[in-house]
């Protein structure tokens, strides 16, 4: 099982950082958090931050841990880990895969 990192980011100036995602499976465009898989050997909140800069371009000030869920509980074991990223600032391009 691979587990996940969800990050809340606020900007600066008390704003929400959100994603615009078209998804083929719905059909549909959405607002996401950033988010991702946790890559081997790699700390949840490193995951928090390489996922924010790769989706966002942005770099938190602070990561605060939020409780974490089982987003697909009744299917899998599959575990997100979820941050607040205070402070966030633009530092580069965004590195979509």
């Amino acid at each position: 099982v691979s587990n996940a990192v969800a990050v809340v980011p606020l900007l600066r100036d008390g704003r929400l950082l959100l994603l615009w995602h078209h998804r083929h499976p719905s059909g549909r465009s959405q607002w996401e958090l950033p988010a991702g898989r946790i890559h081997a050997r790699e700390r949840p909140i490193d995951a928090a931050a390489r996922e924010l800069l790769e989706e966002t371009g942005h770099r938190a000030r602070r990561l605060v841990p939020l409780p974490g869920w089982f987003p697909t509980g009744g299917i899998s074991a599959h575990y997100a880990h979820a941050f607040v990223a205070e402070d966030c600032e633009e530092a580069a391009a965004t590195a979509h895969d």
